[in-house]
């Protein structure tokens, strides 16, 4: 089973094709940069890949969610001026 499940991932696209694409993207530069680089890499590509992807989606949810939160403050402050 993939960790995060792809239900959450999902939510971050317009559609799974466009997912499916960054993933493949994704691990498509990973395997190459540690092709180049000599590395051998344990975890599957496509597997580091999504846990990224993941980790990227994370972040612009939880800054749209304080820009979210910040809005309604600074609206406050605004009309109490």
């Amino acid at each position: 089973m993939l960790n995060p499940a792809i239900g959450e991932l999902i939510d971050a696209y317009e559609n799974r094709y466009r997912l499916v694409l960054e993933v493949a993207k994704k691990a498509r530069e990973i395997a190459g940069e540690a092709e180049q680089k000599g590395e051998i890499i344990v975890e599957k590509p496509v597997s580091l890949a999504i846990t990224q992807l993941a980790g990227q989606a994370r972040q612009a949810a939880e800054q749209q969610a304080a820009a979210a939160a910040e809005a309604p403050a600074a609206e406050e402050a605004a009309q109490d001026e």
